[in-house]
């Protein structure tokens, strides 16, 4: 897209329409369609992990989360007299002040699948009521040839967190717990139903696009309807459904040509190391967002056999809360591929990434967005067979830094509303949980 094309319009107007709608991220910044998007483990447990070294020959290294309570807001803050693009949040919150606005960018799947080659497990106290922090032992995957380069890829990023997770649901397993399962729904959050069939089309046709990496534009003079209103509407909806192609992809406003367009960039960096400007290849996006797919495929396909419910939300938050450490200070900080591949972002990080493991599991989960300490911030919500609950993956791991097999871990975990609102949570979302209590394995079972 050439910007020198793009030419003034509306100022202080349309300045204030876009700031209307900006979503919430984990740092603190307004709200796209008025909703707020949304101990350190011992010496010794430190050093038998790195010394594990899978059967496959790769080594396990410690990746210890060293983040203490989640740092205060980073925003960063622009001041220009004429911007040609603003990029609605999907990842990164910026505050822009302007006096001159020529262009507005907005967000960002592709599906993963997953396959059975299940570990066997057996867990040191399947029902058995925890007293003390129990004592884990190293697992280490089973022998493997990988099928290709990006599998060994994959490989490389993730097993260390994978074992990690499997030795830690292998000493808390709960199995006290029902094995009912509720499959993964859209829309759980209503921001799809809310839209027009008009601006659900134009949803459906820009994921379609998205997702093919395809190269589009779409004229206002061929669209019925407002198309830039239409834009800003759909902004939160495909957020928080679509939190993959939001990893890698954006759409944008040309007010020259009066069209909305594609934006593809580097999943490592953000949209400023865009194919448009020639800093990174289209093949190599793809290889990127194949990585990806492929670290939660085997996220899914390592997952042991026969866990309860409950313990499947909390093997896939046990390698996230392993691979992930609270950082905002990097440029994917807001995205699943930040705490998926780079091991670093924020609680938007944390929260698509459990989405998008949920997802591959088939398992329910939304997003929720509230404004604890007055700042933004993004959870989870999950369903039991007792109801659903509120799973807070980011202060699990960030909060207090304790470890999934700590019982402290496990207070922002499986949290019923009424525990959530106890902790200053503040949800300004449209759902809320309906389970009471969910007990965990150091608690005696109440769960109805």
């Amino acid at each position: 897209m050439n910007k020198n094309k793009r030419t003034p319009l509306f100022m202080v107007t349309l300045f204030l329409l876009v700031s209307s709608m900006l979503l919430t991220s984990c740092e603190g910044i307004g709200d796209a369609i008025s909703t707020v998007v949304s101990s350190a483990i011992d010496e010794q447990i430190d050093s038998i992990f790195s010394s594990v070294t899978t059967s496959n020959t790769t080594t396990i290294t410690s990746s210890i989360n060293t983040s203490t309570t989640p740092p205060t807001s980073t925003t960063s803050k622009t001041t220009t007299s004429q911007i040609t693009t603003i990029t609605l949040p999907r990842t990164t919150n910026t505050t822009t002040s302007t006096s001159q606005i020529t262009s507005i960018t907005l967000p960002k799947t592709t599906s993963t699948t997953s396959t059975t080659n299940k570990p066997s497990t057996t867990p040191s106290n399947a029902t058995a009521l925890l007293s003390k922090t129990p004592a884990i032992t190293p697992y280490s995957l089973p022998k493997e040839t990988f099928a290709d380069a990006l599998e060994k890829e994959a490989s490389d990023v993730i097993d260390d967190a994978i074992c990690k997770a499997i030795s830690y649901v292998n000493a808390t397993r709960d199995d006290r717990h029902s094995h009912v399962v509720f499959a993964y729904e859209k829309d759980i959050e209503g921001d799809i139903a809310e839209l027009s069939p008009n601006q659900q089309k134009l949803l459906a046709t820009v994921v379609d696009k998205l997702s093919k990496f395809e190269k589009f534009e779409i004229k206002a003079k061929d669209y019925d309807g407002d198309l830039l209103v239409d834009m800003l509407s759909i902004s939160r909806a495909f957020i928080t459904n679509y939190p993959d192609i939001n990893s890698y992809a954006d759409i944008s406003y040309d007010f020259m040509n009066n069209s909305l367009v594609d934006s593809y960039f580097d999943p490592k960096k953000d949209a400023n190391y865009s194919v448009d400007d020639g800093k990174i290849t289209m093949d190599e996006v793809k290889h990127e967002v194949a990585l990806m797919n492929r670290v939660i495929d085997r996220i899914i396909r390592f997952m042991p056999s026969g866990l309860s419910t409950y313990d499947k939300y909390y093997y896939l938050g046990a390698v996230l809360a392993s691979k992930n450490t609270y950082d905002g200070n990097v440029e994917n900080r807001g995205t699943p591929y930040g705490a998926l591949i780079s091991g670093r972002s924020v609680c938007e990080g944390y929260q698509h990434a459990y989405t998008m493991l949920c997802k591959a599991a088939n398992l329910y989960c939304g997003c929720r967005a509230g404004l604890p300490g007055n700042e933004g911030h993004g959870w989870n919500i999950v369903k039991l067979e007792s109801g659903t609950f509120n799973v807070d993956i980011t202060w699990c791991d960030s909060k207090e830094r304790y470890k999934p097999y700590e019982k402290s871990w496990y207070t922002y975990f499986m949290m019923s509303e009424k525990d959530q609102n106890s902790h200053g949570y503040n949800p300004v979302d449209k759902i809320k949980a309906t389970g009471n209590k969910v007990s965990n394995p150091y608690e005696e079972f109440v769960e109805k």
